[in-house]
């Protein structure tokens, strides 16, 4: 294979498919859509484009291989963008500009250099002309940034048998970390549930020319204030007692202990403060989390409301239920409080993670980086799998890019001057390519 000639294209490819504005809403995936049919059409691949409202595109192609169709690997990542509105952008977020070997726009980690890739990934194994063991599926979808409800949910409800598969890699992990001086490719295997609570507080209303030190508000003010400053219980998961087992081995001796001492349900709570800048994540990846977002209270400023309430984003691990999260919550605001948690998301969790895909994703890491350390991961937040694994499928976030020392992909995920190392994203679809080529030809 001519790999120079590979890179040109799928750059090209990449940096057309970020020229397209599909920030959400309003989305207007179909575009890219059309864009990339009109690519996997050039190497006689066939793919179909479904909206479930109109201009809000999906697009999935199919290489049949001689196993099942449960037997098949899906390469998937969503087409939209967020909003580039109020930040300020050193250069046109929707210019594809290279700086400096660096390659600037909005979608460059989320997540468009897995949509080039994967739609590379596909055009290259059919340009090999072998006959594929095990299938490939390519489902590039709409609305991920607010739900999936256009996007991967309904192809997962309206059109399960075109994306059935045993496996699915997609987002969040496969981007690079440095950590006391080794690099580390998180691979996500499990996500949070998520829940929307509500938090109501009672009390007399009244003038608001009059003091009333025990109103809804206020109490409700007490009660969020202490939420906001509250350490929920641990309760470490499988991956990530291997996640932080990774990292200690990365980051030497000493603050090694303090590492793996962290997944401990007594010990770790009280060393999160000596994690530095990375409390915040592992506090996420510990526990339940409760973060308020919104208020509701009152209808004119001098009166003193009757009722208060806030929202609060619920985040709740694998292994824990909705209604934990909601004692959680209860027991740090104590009594006199209404603590109620909406339909959400469960949590997605492959268990046990380190499957033939997996052990793949090692190999071929090692291969093309010999230096470099795979580990499990989880999420605290939202992707696809939620919807993808409905169908039974073991989802995986694996989007390959070997990031700079200097440049953290989590600082950049929806901020001003999303950027992509050119040579990263060229290292991952490699590795992408090599994975999907080593299962779907295996004997």
């Amino acid at each position: 294979m001519d790999w120079n000639s590979v890179d040109k294209e799928a750059l090209d490819l990449f940096r057309s498919l970020l020229r397209i504005d599909t920030h959400n809403p309003p989305g207007r995936e179909t575009e890219a859509c059309r864009l990339l049919a009109e690519s996997l059409a050039e190497d006689g691949i066939e793919s179909q484009i479904f909206e479930k409202e109109p201009g809000r595109g999906n697009l999935v192609a199919v290489l049949e291989g001689e196993a099942p169709a449960g037997e098949r690997l899906l390469l998937s990542g969503h087409l939209d963008v967020v909003p580039t509105e109020g930040q300020d952008w050193s250069c046109d977020p929707f210019g594809a500009r290279v700086i400096e070997g660096l390659l600037y726009g909005r979608g460059t980690l989320d997540m468009k250099h897995m949509v080039a890739m994967s739609t590379m990934v596909l055009k290259l194994l059919k340009r090999s002309g072998k006959p594929l063991s095990r299938g490939l599926v390519l489902a590039l979808v709409a609305d991920e940034e607010v739900g999936g409800g256009l996007g991967a949910a309904y192809l997962v409800e309206e059109h399960p048998d075109l994306v059935a598969g045993r496996y699915l890699l997609g987002e969040v992990g496969g981007l690079s970390l440095h950590v006391g001086g080794r690099h580390v490719i998180p691979v996500q295997v499990a996500e949070k549930g998520r829940a929307l609570l509500k938090i109501r507080a009672q009390g007399a209303a009244g003038h608001g020319s009059l003091p009333q030190p025990d109103s809804a508000l206020v109490r409700l003010a007490h009660a969020i204030d202490k939420l906001g400053r509250a350490q929920l219980p641990f309760h470490p998961t499988p991956a990530t007692v291997d996640f932080l087992a990774g990292l200690a081995d990365a980051a030497g001796p000493v603050s090694g202990r303090v590492l793996r001492a962290l997944s401990h349900p007594v010990l770790g709570p009280r060393l999160l403060p000596l994690t530095g800048s990375r409390r915040r994540l592992f506090q996420a990846i510990l526990s339940n989390t409760a973060t308020p977002t919104m208020f509701h209270a009152g209808v004119a400023g001098n009166v003193v409301p009757e009722r208060a309430e806030a929202l609060v984003d619920g985040r709740y691990l694998p292994g824990q239920t909705r209604e934990a999260l909601v004692a959680e919550v209860s027991a740090v605001l104590g009594p006199g409080y209404v603590v109620e948690a909406d339909v959400g998301a469960d949590p997605v969790e492959v268990s046990p993670y380190r499957t033939e895909i997996y052990r793949i994703i090692e190999e071929q890491v090692r291969r093309h980086w010999p230096e470099a350390l795979v580990v499990p991961s989880l999420t605290p937040g939202y992707t696809d799998a939620k919807h993808f694994s409905r169908l039974g499928i073991a989802c995986y976030g694996f989007t390959p890019v070997r990031m700079p020392a200097n440049l953290s992909f989590a600082e950049l995920f929806h901020a001003p001057d999303e950027r992509i190392p050119v040579d990263g994203f060229l290292w991952g679809l490699r590795v992408l390519h090599d994975v999907a080529a080593q299962y779907c030809f295996a004997a």
